[in-house]
């Protein structure tokens, strides 16, 4: 090797060296010639340059190999953070550009959803605020999550509509055989609680003011004040009592206020 070389040329330099030192002590001495020391002060020099050439060989290949050490960085993805390639834009053997997107990584102990709200209810919503969170896969169940971040902006993404992005983490962690990343999920925000209270189907209120009851076989329109809401239910205030017979069935052309009506039990 280069630096095997470079050895053999330090100890034939520092050979000749105390070779020409011994031999210049002796010539104080008359004991070898003057002739003598010139070849060996010769051979010193031609030793000194052996050793600047090995050396100059050496910073050569220690330079190429800084070189290919960099190429060898420069073309290495290091993943910061633990994860799985979830899609992939490369190929081996291609040429990338600085900047271009190579690998999609995702990290499945760190999920959390994305949702955006209406700008208006913006000043109810805040972080550690507690939500429900229903999967796709998952209908009929739900989560329990708090929101950790709510954007410092408002975005038009959305046609003409503006809305707040919020950062939802899981409280309650669902199975991970479904949760991946990509899937739809919905956020229910809680903004209140109430106990015992009455309250019906969310899609039988109509104008979001009043509802239809059978009174007497006949559909009877209802005033009503309602309360706390969500996507399935909303809470009435007052209007109705408990045990009042609702009207659900309003996606009937006939169901209307007056129509005589037939209570049916539900499936």
């Amino acid at each position: 090797t280069v630096l095997a070389l470079l050895d053999e040329a330090k100890a034939v330099h520092e050979l000749a060296r105390l070779e020409l030192k011994r031999n210049q002590e002796l010539l104080a001495g008359d004991a070898v010639s003057a002739e003598r020391v010139d070849q060996l002060r010769s051979q010193v020099d031609a030793t000194t340059a052996q050793l600047a050439a090995a050396s100059a060989r050496v910073a050569q290949q220690q330079a190429a190999a800084a070189l290919a050490r960099t190429h060898v960085e420069m073309g290495t993805l290091t993943a910061p953070f633990d994860g799985v390639i979830a899609e992939r834009w490369i190929e081996v053997g291609e040429w990338t550009m600085p900047g271009q997107t190579a690998l999609r990584l995702v990290d499945l102990n760190s999920l959390y959803v994305h949702a955006e709200i209406d700008e208006v209810d913006l000043s109810r919503v805040a972080t550690n605020l507690p939500v429900r969170v229903s999967l796709d896969p998952l209908r009929g169940q739900s989560f329990r999550g708090r929101v950790v971040r709510v954007a410092p902006h408002v975005s038009d993404r959305e046609k003409q509509n503006r809305t707040v992005e919020l950062e939802v983490d899981f409280e309650e962690v669902p199975p991970a055989a479904v949760l991946k990343p990509g899937i739809s999920a919905d956020v229910e925000l809680i903004l209140d609680r109430v106990e015992d209270v009455l309250r019906i189907p969310a899609f039988a209120l109509i104008e979001d003011r009043y509802v239809l009851v059978s009174n007497d076989s006949h559909a009877v329109r209802r005033d009503v004040e309602t309360g706390l809401r969500n996507w399935d239910f909303v809470e009435i205030r007052s209007g109705l009592s408990a045990g009042d017979q609702l009207i659900v069935t309003l996606d009937r052309a006939e169901v209307r206020e007056g129509a005589e009506v037939k209570a049916e039990e539900a499936p």
